[in-house]
């Protein structure tokens, strides 16, 4: 199968994403998927919360984002967009960014 959205990596950014591989957040991520059809375990928002995602996406439906909205989360969308958002359309990522708390 051939990916769609493939970027050559450098080191760096291989490094980079590694690091931020250790940052991600399990939980949110299970309650996202759970939110397709089992149990919402989305967990509870505390303080401002951005998701900034592809559209289309194909982890984080529409439904999905608009469960998160109703929960208060702040969803954003990058068209064309591959699920790392940043590193085929980084200038319309950061745009996603702008005005963000």
């Amino acid at each position: 199968m051939s990916w769609p959205f493939a970027v050559q990596r450098s080191e760096r950014d291989i490094a980079v994403e590694a690091d931020a591989a250790k940052l991600f957040d399990v939980a949110m991520t299970v309650s996202l998927h759970a939110a397709r059809g089992g149990p919402d375990d989305t967990p509870p928002l505390v303080v401002p919360s951005l998701m900034i995602r592809a559209e289309p996406s194909r982890y984080i439906s529409q439904e999905a984002a608009d469960h998160l909205r109703a929960g208060g989360f702040e969803v954003r969308s990058v068209t064309g967009a591959g699920h790392s958002v940043w590193y085929g359309r980084h200038e319309e990522f950061m745009a996603a960014l702008d005005g963000w708390v």
